[in-house]
C-alpha cells in the first residue's frame, strides 16, 4: 500500500484523540478556559452533542477577545469546531474510510457472491440488517438457498457451479447451536454425505440430534435435498429417529443385541412413513421464518412489491433517516404482536412491521387500535400511516391510520399499460429554483416511457403542465421515494391518464 495511506489507517484513531486534545489546548491558551471547562467543550464535540456545544460560542469568543485576539479570528476558529458536533473527522480518519470504501466497492463489483456471503454472516443475528442484505442479493440476481445438511457450513457460503448462489449457514437455524453444527459437519466429512434421514441419525453422535434440533432443521428445509417434504418429515420423524438413537445410546453404554452380529433393527426401518404431503405455501413460509428469522424460500411480499410501492412513501430500511415527528406511509407484513393496556385500562398494540428490506416497531394507541383491532395479527399485510418517534432507544412509528393495501383493481395502476402517468403536485408557495432543479435531476436520473404531469396548485386554482418527453420516467419505488422525500408524501402519485390530452404548454 502507499506509505501515506497505510500510515493514515494506522494512526486514524490516534489522530482523533490528538485533535480533541488540540481543541482543549486552544480553548485554554486562547480563550482562558480551565482544563475542566475545556474538557466539557471536548466532550460536547467528541460525543456530537451539538446543543451543548453552541452555548460555548460566546464564552469562547469573549475569552479570546479578552486575551487580545480579534473577534473575527475567534469566531472563525469556533466555526471550525462546530461541524464536529454533527459528524466529522481528520484527514487520517478520512483516509482510512476511503480505503475501506474502495476495498468494499471492489469486492462487491468483482466478487459479489463472496462479498454478500460475508455480509450476511456478519449480520446473521441482526433482525433489521439481515433482510436488507437478503433483498440486496435478490436485486443483484443472487439466489440465497435455505440450509442443507449436505452443503451448508457453519455460516453463509458461496455455492460453486452455474448461477450466483449463496447457501444459508446451519448456525443461522434457531435451536441448533454451534456444537451441533460442528458435529453435523464433522460427521459429513468423516463418513460422507448423508443419504437419507435415517443415515443422518446414524452418523451423528446420538446426543446431538435432539427433538428441538431435528424439528428446527426439518422446518428450515435442511433435508429438502434428500427428497422429503417438510410436513411429512416433521409429522413422522420420531418413528425413525427414536429407535435409531435408542440403539446408538445403548451401544455407547455397552449394551448389544441378544443375537449379536449386524442384525440391527435400525437397518430395517421403513422410511415410507416420512413421505407425507407438504405444508401449504403460507404455513411453510411461516414455519421457515420461525426457525430462520426470515423468509428464504419465498416471501409473501415479492409478488405484490410493485403494488405496495405505489401505496407507500419509502421502504422500511429507510425509516432510520426520518426526523422526529415525520409523517410517512409504510407497508409490510405483521410479525410479532403485543397487546397492552394503558393506565386507564384502554387496550393498545405494539407490533413489528416488516418488508423486504427491514422492519420497524409500530405503536397503535387506543384511538387507532379500537378501529382495526382485528386486522393487527401475525402474517397480515398492512399499510401504516404514522409519525416517527425518536424519544426511545430505537425508532418507533406512532400509527395515525392502519389499513389493508389495495392489491387489485383500479387503485393500483399498472404503468406498463398505455395511459399510466406520474402526477406531481407543486404548491405554488413552496416552489423555488432550487427545488425545481432538484425535481428535474430526479426525473432525469430515472429515464423511461411513463409521462409525468406537474400540477401547480395555487389559491387561484390548479394549472396542469405535461412535462416534456425528455423527462418521461421509469416509475420505480426508488424514484417515487426520492420524489416524496423532496416534495412530501401527498404530492406524488400514480394514476391513469385522463381520456382527453392535456393542452397546457410543456414545462421547461
Amino acid at each position: 500500500y502507499p506509505h501515506d495511506s497505510l500510515r493514515g489507517i494506522l494512526e486514524s484513531t490516534y489522530g482523533i484523540i490528538v485533535y480533541q486534545e488540540q481543541v482543549m489546548q486552544i480553548a485554554v491558551r486562547m480563550a482562558g478556559y480551565s482544563m475542566g471547562e475545556a474538557d466539557l467543550l471536548r466532550k460536547a464535540m467528541g460525543k456530537k452533542i451539538r446543543e451543548e456545544l453552541i452555548p460555548h460560542r460566546e464564552k469562547f469568543v469573549s475569552g479570546c477577545v479578552s486575551a487580545g485576539y480579534q473577534r473575527r479570528l475567534a469566531e472563525s476558529i469556533f466555526d471550525l469546531i462546530v461541524p464536529f458536533a454533527d459528524y466529522g473527522f481528520i484527514a487520517s480518519h478520512a483516509c482510512a474510510y476511503g480505503f475501506v470504501a474502495y476495498q468494499t466497492a471492489y469486492l462487491k463489483a468483482h466478487h459479489p457472491v463472496e462479498f454478500f456471503s460475508a455480509m450476511l454472516t456478519s449480520v446473521k443475528d441482526d433482525k433489521d440488517k439481515k433482510p436488507f442484505y437478503l433483498n440486496a442479493c435478490r436485486l443483484m440476481g443472487i439466489q440465497v438457498l435455505p440450509p442443507d445438511v449436505n452443503e451448508s457450513e457453519m455460516d453463509f457460503t458461496p455455492v460453486g457451479g452455474g448461477d450466483p448462489t449463496i447457501r444459508f449457514g446451519l448456525s443461522a437455524v434457531r435451536n441448533v447451536g454451534s456444537g451441533a453444527v460442528a458435529e453435523v459437519i464433522r460427521a459429513r466429512r468423516a463418513h460422507g454425505p448423508f443419504g437419507s434421514f435415517s443415515d443422518f441419525c446414524r452418523k451423528l453422535d446420538p446426543s446431538v440430534p435432539t427433538k428441538k434440533v431435528l424439528e428446527s432443521l426439518v422446518l428450515a428445509g435442511a433435508f429438502d435435498s434428500l427428497g422429503y417434504t417438510r410436513r411429512g418429515l416433521y409429522e413422522a420423524y420420531t418413528k425413525v429417529s427414536d429407535p435409531i438413537l435408542a440403539e446408538r445410546k445403548a451401544e455407547a453404554a455397552g449394551q448389544f443385541s441378544l443375537f449379536g452380529g449386524d442384525d440391527r433393527s435400525a437397518y430395517r426401518i421403513d422410511e415410507a412413513v416420512l413421505h407425507g404431503p407438504e405444508f401449504d405455501r403460507r404455513d411453510l413460509l411461516r414455519e421457515e421464518k420461525a426457525v430462520l428469522g426470515q423468509f428464504v424460500t419465498d416471501h409473501p411480499l415479492l409478488e405484490i412489491r410493485e403494488a405496495m410501492a405505489a401505496q407507500t412513501d419509502l421502504e422500511l430500511s429507510e425509516t432510520g433517516n426520518l426526523g422526529d415527528g415525520d409523517l410517512v406511509t409504510v407497508g409490510g407484513i405483521v410479525a410479532a404482536v403485543g397487546r397492552k393496556y394503558t393506565k386507564r385500562g384502554e387496550p393498545y398494540a405494539l407490533f413489528r412491521l416488516e418488508d423486504l428490506t427491514g422492519g420497524v416497531t409500530v405503536v397503535a394507541f387506543p384511538s387507532v387500535y379500537e378501529k382495526v383491532a382485528g386486522a393487527i395479527a401475525p402474517d397480515r399485510i398492512l399499510l401504516v400511516r404514522g409519525r416517527a418517534d425518536l424519544r426511545g432507544r430505537e425508532l418507533q412509528l406512532a400509527a395515525v391510520e392502519i389499513r389493508e393495501p389495495v392489491l387489485a383493481g383500479d387503485a393500483v395502476v399498472d404503468l406498463s399499460r398505455p395511459g399510466g402517468r406520474v402526477v406531481v403536485d407543486l404548491a405554488a408557495a413552496t416552489v423555488t429554483n432550487g427545488m425545481l432543479s432538484k425535481l428535474k435531476d430526479v426525473l432525469a436520473a430515472h429515464p423511461g416511457r411513463t409521462p409525468v404531469t406537474v400540477r401547480f396548485v395555487a389559491s387561484g386554482g390548479v394549472t396542469p403542465l405535461k412535462v416534456g418527453d425528455g423527462y418521461s420516467v421509469d416509475p420505480t419505488e426508488g424514484m417515487l421515494s426520492e420524489l416524496r422525500r423532496l416534495l412530501g408524501p401527498e404530492s406524488v402519485r400514480l394514476e391513469s391518464a385522463e381520456a382527453e390530452a392535456l393542452t397546457a404548454p410543456s414545462a421547461p
